[in-house]
């Protein structure tokens, strides 16, 4: 915000503070214009009003609005494709509307991943190549390897003895029936972190398939529980069939987590060198991955300290410095 080059200023609503991952943010309140997030799932889909500047600035949004002003450079980052992938109806009439302006209407469009600039060029091909910036996103530092023992969290599991689940799990390329078989196949208990409240028939297949007590959804986490469960997990499984990014492969590997996932999409730019990496996208490839791993422990070892060297390749300080060059670039 007092970068050396620029002055800032933050345009978020009012319900912004019940962002956990917003909360992890401070920035002052002289930078931030607040707006009322009464009737947000309208107003999200609405261009901002004009600023009234009259010369050349930035305006970067977060999800894909506009600045119509003359003198506004607009950037846009885009995260993934999932809605034109996956989504159908008018959700993805509107989004990918929204989207496409955007898209059409930047001076700069910033991908979170090689894999995204690719989905970008597949939709949008007549895009100038030369707008277009590879930024990858960082990692928290407040992911850490932690001493064994070293516990905040009450878990009715003993450490390395369960297998975790992080993210998402409602939508269906996120994969989350196959980690469910996975532990069914091994006997092993499951934890399942973040991502939405569970829907009454994910709890009725987890109760189906492991029973009430071999299974727990910890939500709403603040990052030192969530970087404990990593340094306690005996994996992380992460079956998903899409992502823009994956950031909880390297906040994983940060923590010293093996990380189990398939090769799609952004997943073998942002893990890295593994041999966990697999195209066979089953629950026995993965379950035999896992016996891999619990009956050889110098690969194990080795594993643990690819994924730290991987992830340390990754900053949000550097992810901030390559986006200053951008803004730069059109000032």
């Amino acid at each position: 915000m007092k970068n050396k080059f620029f002055s800032c200023r933050f345009i978020e609503y009012d319900d912004a503070p019940r962002n956990i991952f917003r909360n992890n943010i401070d920035i002052p309140a002289e930078y931030i214009e607040t707006f009322s997030s009464r009737f947000l799932q309208v107003k999200r889909y609405f261009n901002i009003k004009d600023s009234g500047y009259k010369t050349p600035y930035i305006f970067h949004s977060s999800y894909y609005r506009i600045d119509t002003n003359k003198f506004a450079k607009n950037i846009t980052t885009l995260h993934d494709f999932n809605y034109e992938y996956f989504i159908k109806g008018i959700r993805k009439k509107i989004h990918s509307y929204q989207k496409g302006f955007a898209i059409n209407n930047s001076d700069a469009i910033i991908c979170i991943s090689d894999s995204t600039r690719r989905d970008l060029f597949h939709f949008y091909p007549h895009i100038n190549k030369d707008i277009v910036h590879v930024i990858h996103n960082g990692v928290n530092p407040g992911f850490h390897r932690i001493g064994k023992g070293n516990h905040r969290l009450s878990l009715p599991f003993e450490e390395g003895g369960f297998i975790l689940y992080v993210g998402g799990h409602h939508a269906p390329y996120k994969n989350f029936n196959l980690a469910i078989e996975v532990c069914q196949s091994l006997r092993i208990p499951f934890v399942i972190a973040g991502g939405e409240q569970l829907l009454e028939q994910e709890k009725a297949v987890l109760d189906s398939k492991l029973g009430k007590s071999n299974y727990i959804h910890l939500w709403n986490l603040p990052t030192a529980d969530l970087n404990e469960l990593y340094n306690r997990a005996l994996v992380l499984v992460y079956p998903s069939l899409y992502e823009g990014f994956g950031i909880p492969i390297l906040e994983a590997q940060r923590a010293g987590c093996p990380v189990i996932a398939f090769a799609v999409s952004s997943i073998p730019e942002v893990m890295g060198k593994t041999d966990f990496l697999l195209e066979d996208k089953t629950v026995d490839a993965v379950v035999e991955a896992i016996k891999e791993l619990v009956n050889r422990p110098s690969l194990k070892d080795d594993e643990i300290k690819r994924g730290l060297s991987n992830s340390d390749l990754f900053s949000w300080d550097r992810t901030f410095e390559e986006t200053i060059e951008v803004y730069k670039s059109l000032l």
